[in-house]
């Protein structure tokens, strides 16, 4: 029996959030009443040997500590998606694979499959994981095609190429050499999106360990295993459609610089966008307004936008968060502000 496509009010249905923990909840719990508590305490044992604005920065100290610790509980919850986004059934034209922190994805290519991006390097089981989940083998893939260079996108690169070393890397030109180095790229300028998510993205550390389920270094932050271009990787210095560079699929790979300097995005003819970190759904509530955490240029990151947009763009898969209708992008367009982005320190 053949099986019918879904329409596509099927394929964009979201399935029902997953609930939290009961772990999660009774943490949250503990928080404020020890919030509440310490608050008590302090009322009616130190306060009166202090001002009223030494006080005031005690309590928003003590706020800004509660807030900091739910973030940590609750970050990961709402950032999840239920089990079945992972690979049940072929959204669109390909599988997504969450990982820990990114949103990977394999395109059908004739009788082999496309990979977009890696993730981190301590990926590496929960990626053999998704793709079991998905019924693919590492000896399926012919090609790899990195959005750009940072260590959430390439990470895994190296493990899977051990795996299986005929696979074909895709790249920006600009990515060769930010990628040889082995570190994200901060050369360019630019620094966290706003001061809301520059606090919380300095304490990142502690949210990827979390994740990760692991104790991550300082010092392993923002770095993966550099990789130097093999003979057979391909690089590509403009729009370029992926059956020019031997891929069978009716999509084209766009430059979309502006997060960094290397970045691109795989458009189908469709209108199904996978946009790497040129758009993002995570931290809205921070005021991200589908902007990624961390931008080089942002001029240009909205200049990117606006080619997503005008070359028929419908559907925007982004590496972090659920997708979303392009027309985020338009009524969010030029909603940040350069002025507003924190350098990194």
């Amino acid at each position: 029996m053949t099986e019918t496509p879904p329409t596509a009010h099927e394929r964009q249905k979201k399935p029902l959030a997953q609930r939290p923990s009961l772990k999660r909840v009774y943490a949250s719990i503990i928080v404020a009443f020890g919030w509440l508590l310490f608050l008590a305490l302090w009322l009616f044992y130190y306060a009166t040997s202090f001002g009223i604005v030494q006080n005031i920065a005690v309590f928003l100290l003590s706020l800004v500590v509660a807030g900091m610790i739910l973030t940590v509980l609750w970050v990961p919850w709402a950032t999840d998606r239920p089990i079945e986004a992972h690979c049940i059934g072929r959204i669109m034209n390909f599988i997504p694979l969450e990982l820990s922190v990114t949103n990977c994805f394999l395109i059908k290519a004739g009788d082999h499959y496309v990979l977009i991006d890696t993730g981190y390097e301590d990926d590496w089981d929960l990626f053999r994981t998704r793709l079991n989940e998905a019924g693919v083998e590492l000896s399926q893939i012919s090609h790899i095609i990195l959005t750009h260079h940072h260590d959430d996108h390439c990470g895994l690169l190296r493990n899977i190429l051990w795996e299986n070393h005929s696979i074909r890397v895709v790249m920006s030109h600009l990515c060769k050499d930010l990628i040889l180095r082995g570190e994200n790229d901060r050369t360019h300028g630019g620094g966290f999106l706003n001061r809301r998510i520059a606090f919380l993205m300095r304490r990142r550390r502690l949210y990827l360990s979390l994740v990760l389920k692991k104790v991550i270094a300082k010092g392993k932050i923002d770095t993966f295993p550099p990789y130097r271009l093999r003979n057979c990787d391909i690089l590509v210095a403009e729009d370029t459609g992926l059956r020019e560079i031997g891929i069978p699929l009716d999509s084209k790979i766009i430059e979309t610089p502006g997060h960094t300097v290397d970045s691109i995005s795989v458009l189908f003819d469709d209108g199904d966008c996978l946009i790497g970190d040129a758009a993002s759904n995570f931290l809205q509530f921070l005021g991200a307004k589908y902007c990624v955490v961390l931008i080089t240029d942002m001029s240009a990151y909205y200049q990117s936008w606006e080619k997503v947009i005008a070359a028929g763009a419908r559907q925007i898969f982004p590496a972090h968060g659920a997708p979303f209708t392009v027309d985020k992008l338009k009524t969010n367009l030029w909603k940040n502000k350069a002025e507003n982005i924190v350098p990194y320190t």
